[in-house]
């Protein structure tokens, strides 16, 4: 996963922002089901948008999920939940899924702890 995450003037939300991954399925939508480990944005923050496409450092910025999701039925949303002290601005939001053609970032509301969703 591609992500870079900034403030409006320009500069890196905190490295030691959490990122949280969930599956929202339409059957309980006010739910989100767990399936990512929390992990700080660390890595994202320190590699460069061209190192994060370059494939000798995917291993790097990966996130590893508890269970097999993938492939999501056309319903299903992948949910990241940000929990950052600050606030990201959407213009300056980088956000790619290699060889996933169904991802696209929307910022949304606001979770306890000012923690954005970024829906996939």
């Amino acid at each position: 996963m591609v992500l870079k995450l900034q403030r409006a003037d320009g500069t890196e939300i905190s490295p030691e922002s959490k990122l949280y991954v969930g599956i929202k399925v339409p059957s309980e939508p006010d739910r989100i089901w767990p399936v990512g480990f929390r992990v700080l944005y660390y890595p994202w923050a320190e590699l460069s948008l061209d190192k994060q496409f370059d494939a000798d450092y995917r291993d790097a910025i990966k996130i590893d999920l508890a269970m097999d999701i993938l492939p999501l039925t056309e319903d299903e949303q992948l949910i990241i939940m940000l929990q950052s002290p600050d606030q990201i601005a959407t213009s300056k939001v980088r956000f790619y899924i290699p060889y996933w053609e169904r991802a696209s970032i929307e910022i949304g509301e606001e979770l306890t702890y000012r923690a954005s969703i970024l829906r996939v």
